[in-house]
């Protein structure tokens, strides 16, 4: 009888906290909601999902491939540090857009994440396309990429009582989907949430890493981050949480492809492993890449202490996942290491607002 008792009061619990979220006054809608809610998590999950293979089945399985017939299309993803080597792999897409289901054979709009496709006007008609991810669509066309509404939404790899305990939390600090949250809001929380996990006061160093971490997240610049930032970063903190190995079974093909060419292009004598001197030439060569031609003299020495150091933290990063103390990364260390950050950058970024320090400078 306490066992009912306390099963029911925790059922209820949880409906009002989702009734405080989805602001809907009928209790029995409510109920239905979270079953339904429930039920599309675990489809979400069931359709995302792909099997993890070992390296030689999974070498065979992304190199590039023919396009089979006219009911599909081949399209490059975003640009990976291998696509420089030649080595870009190649992948199926579907031939029809996921939200008219009509052909699609010319310049569709193709998720960076899976194999869907869509027509640039059914996205911006779409209910389901909003935010940043509206903002974003012509990012479809280029090297960065564009992540649909489905793989952009982290919340959607959460099983149901990662999701239900998420909601509880932000039941208990007052989080609520329909606010805005300044850095000073955002530093409150996160100082409050590690004194109750913790037992005691957050240190200066880690106060200075969150605001870091919202600077990052606040992309345009514009003070405070939405729901949709905020409830990805929450998503990817739990996520991180799980076994490595089962945040590579959450990877999709085009995922797996991209990381595999990267891997591919740093381990440069092709042994398969990347060594230490490997990882600092391949992060050195990237980072020159992407800084100007000409670099003023007297910020040289600025320049190349900076470098120097960004090398030698990636580096030191990259070769952590070597935890059996081999000499090197095997593509087995890699994927599972680097699993959690490719999940995290599936959702679409704000585009920089012109005065930004993020902002493209011409």
């Amino acid at each position: 009888m306490g066992s009912s008792a306390s099963s029911t009061k925790a059922k209820i619990r949880m409906v009002g906290s989702l009734k405080k979220h989805t602001k809907q006054e009928d209790p029995k809608m409510t109920r239905d909601d979270l079953r339904e809610f429930i039920q599309r998590q675990k489809e979400d999950r069931r359709k995302n999902s792909v099997h993890y293979v070992d390296m030689e089945e999974e070498a065979m399985r992304f190199r590039r491939r023919r396009s089979s017939a006219a009911n599909t299309a081949i399209f490059t993803p975003r640009l990976s540090l291998g696509a420089e080597h030649g080595i870009a792999p190649l992948f199926e897409s579907d031939s029809q857009c996921q939200i008219c289901g009509e052909p699609a054979p010319f310049e569709p709009y193709p998720c960076r994440v899976c194999s869907r496709v869509f027509h640039k006007p059914c996205l911006e008609m779409s209910s389901q396309v909003q935010g940043v991810d509206l903002e974003t669509i012509n990012l479809a066309r280029g090297n960065v990429g564009w992540s649909c509404y489905e793989c952009g939404n982290l919340s959607h790899l959460l099983t149901s009582k990662e999701m239900t305990e998420l909601i509880r939390e932000y039941d208990v600090y007052g989080i609520s989907k329909d606010s805005k949250m300044s850095q000073k809001e955002y530093l409150a929380l996160m100082r409050k949430r590690y004194e109750d996990s913790e037992g005691k006061a957050m240190q200066e160093k880690d106060m200075e890493l969150e605001q870091i971490h919202f600077r990052l997240m606040d992309v345009g610049n514009k003070g405070k981050i939405g729901w949709e930032e905020f409830q990805n970063d929450e998503s990817a903190r739990v996520l991180s949480r799980r076994e490595k190995g089962e945040l590579v079974k959450l990877l999709t093909p085009k995922e797996l492809g991209n990381a595999r060419s990267t891997f591919s292009a740093m381990d440069m004598d092709s042994d398969g492993v990347i060594t230490e001197a490997e990882a600092k030439q391949s992060y050195r060569e990237f980072c020159e890449k992407l800084e100007k031609p000409i670099i003023v003299k007297r910020n040289l020495a600025k320049h190349t202490s900076s470098l120097d150091m960004f090398v030698e933290e990636q580096t030191k990063l990259l070769m952590s996942a070597d935890t059996q103390d081999k000499g090197g990364v095997t593509w087995h260390d890699f994927v599972r290491d680097q699993a959690i950050y490719i999940l995290s950058a599936r959702p679409n970024r704000a585009l920089p607002r012109r005065g930004s320090k993020f902002a493209i400078r011409h």
